[in-house]
């Protein structure tokens, strides 16, 4: 299996300046980079999750300090 659309990325109180379409773009590219290559449909639904989770969590830490709660929903 592979990626067939770009994930929806809901954000409330993570950013609040005006970078955040684009900070909201690099997450979606960050979540298909992550699962690129990655052959979905074997994946355990965890792991899937587990995937996406840590690619988020890196790049907010990297570029807003900040360490969000992420809720994967599939």
């Amino acid at each position: 299996g592979c990626v067939t659309r770009q994930p929806d990325i809901f954000t409330r109180g993570l950013i609040y300046n005006d970078d955040s379409s684009e900070l909201i773009f690099e997450a979606k590219q960050e979540v298909y980079n992550a699962l690129e290559g990655e052959d979905i449909k074997s994946m355990e639904k965890s792991q899937l999750r587990n995937t996406v989770k840590k690619a988020l969590t890196s790049l907010f830490l990297k570029r807003v300090n900040r360490k969000p709660l992420i809720v994967t929903i599939m």
